[in-house]
Protein backbone atom coordinates (compact mmCIF):
# COMPACT_ATOMS: atom_id res chain seq x y z
CA UNK A 1 0.00 0.00 0.00
CA UNK A 2 2.74 2.39 0.83
CA UNK A 3 4.26 2.43 -2.49
CA UNK A 4 0.93 2.96 -4.16
CA UNK A 5 1.83 6.84 -2.87
CA UNK A 6 3.91 7.40 -5.75
CA UNK A 7 1.63 5.62 -8.45
CA UNK A 8 1.21 7.88 -11.55
CA UNK A 9 -2.11 8.06 -10.81
CA UNK A 10 -3.36 10.87 -8.13
CA UNK A 11 -6.40 9.06 -7.53
CA UNK A 12 -4.53 5.75 -6.50
CA UNK A 13 -2.22 8.12 -4.24
CA UNK A 14 -5.08 9.74 -2.88
CA UNK A 15 -6.94 6.15 -1.99
CA UNK A 16 -3.63 5.05 -0.25
CA UNK A 17 -2.91 7.53 1.51
CA UNK A 18 -6.48 7.43 2.82
CA UNK A 19 -6.29 3.48 3.16
CA UNK A 20 -3.13 3.85 5.41
CA UNK A 21 -4.67 6.81 7.79
CA UNK A 22 -8.14 3.74 8.08
CA UNK A 23 -5.07 0.92 8.79
CA UNK A 24 -3.40 3.53 11.38
CA UNK A 25 0.27 1.99 10.86
CA UNK A 26 3.45 3.39 12.37
CA UNK A 27 5.61 2.42 9.23
CA UNK A 28 3.24 4.65 7.10
CA UNK A 29 3.63 7.79 8.83
CA UNK A 30 6.63 8.90 6.93
CA UNK A 31 5.52 7.83 3.52
CA UNK A 32 2.52 9.86 4.42
CA UNK A 33 4.63 12.75 5.95
CA UNK A 34 6.18 12.53 2.48
CA UNK A 35 2.91 12.71 0.57
CA UNK A 36 1.80 16.29 1.85
CA UNK A 37 4.60 17.54 -1.06
CA UNK A 38 2.43 15.20 -4.08
CA UNK A 39 2.09 17.62 -6.80
CA UNK A 40 -1.75 16.73 -6.61
CA UNK A 41 -3.84 18.99 -4.16
CA UNK A 42 -6.16 16.17 -3.09
CA UNK A 43 -3.38 13.68 -2.43
CA UNK A 44 -1.95 16.00 0.10
CA UNK A 45 -4.99 16.71 1.84
CA UNK A 46 -6.06 12.63 1.99
CA UNK A 47 -2.34 12.21 3.49
CA UNK A 48 -3.27 15.23 5.95
CA UNK A 49 -6.71 13.58 7.05
CA UNK A 50 -4.61 10.08 7.47
CA UNK A 51 -1.69 11.70 9.75
CA UNK A 52 -4.51 13.23 11.74
CA UNK A 53 -6.38 9.68 11.57
CA UNK A 54 -3.30 8.31 13.08
CA UNK A 55 -2.60 10.90 15.52
CA UNK A 56 1.48 10.56 15.14
CA UNK A 57 2.99 13.59 17.00
CA UNK A 58 5.69 12.94 14.44
CA UNK A 59 3.03 14.97 11.59
CA UNK A 60 2.88 18.06 13.63
CA UNK A 61 5.88 19.95 11.99
CA UNK A 62 5.15 18.60 8.64
CA UNK A 63 1.49 19.44 9.14
CA UNK A 64 2.43 23.29 10.20
CA UNK A 65 5.00 23.51 7.29
CA UNK A 66 2.09 22.25 4.91
CA UNK A 67 0.20 25.49 5.65
CA UNK A 68 2.44 27.50 4.52
CA UNK A 69 2.96 26.10 0.67
CA UNK A 70 3.47 29.28 -1.68
CA UNK A 71 0.64 28.39 -3.63
CA UNK A 72 -2.53 29.57 -2.48
CA UNK A 73 -5.33 27.21 -3.48
CA UNK A 74 -3.12 24.12 -2.09
CA UNK A 75 -3.45 26.28 1.11
CA UNK A 76 -7.19 26.76 0.48
CA UNK A 77 -7.49 23.34 -0.63
CA UNK A 78 -5.73 21.65 2.37
CA UNK A 79 -5.82 24.34 5.13
CA UNK A 80 -9.12 22.92 7.09
CA UNK A 81 -7.87 18.67 6.54
CA UNK A 82 -4.70 20.08 8.20
CA UNK A 83 -6.19 22.28 11.20
CA UNK A 84 -8.57 19.12 12.16
CA UNK A 85 -5.55 16.76 11.79
CA UNK A 86 -3.40 19.04 13.98
CA UNK A 87 -7.02 19.03 16.59
CA UNK A 88 -6.87 15.54 16.60
CA UNK A 89 -2.87 14.87 17.26
CA UNK A 90 -3.39 17.52 20.21
CA UNK A 91 -6.29 15.65 22.00
CA UNK A 92 -4.66 12.50 22.05
CA UNK A 93 -0.98 14.47 23.11
CA UNK A 94 -3.40 15.97 26.03
CA UNK A 95 -1.42 19.24 25.02
CA UNK A 96 -1.78 22.18 22.69
CA UNK A 97 0.07 22.46 19.66
CA UNK A 98 1.37 26.05 18.65
CA UNK A 99 1.07 27.22 15.16
CA UNK A 100 4.40 29.65 15.12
Amino acid sequence: MIRALKDEDSFVRGSAASALGAMKSEKAVDPLIEALKDEDSDVRRSAAEALGAMKSEKAVDPLIEALKDKTWTIRGTIGDTVFDSLERISKKAKKRIRLT
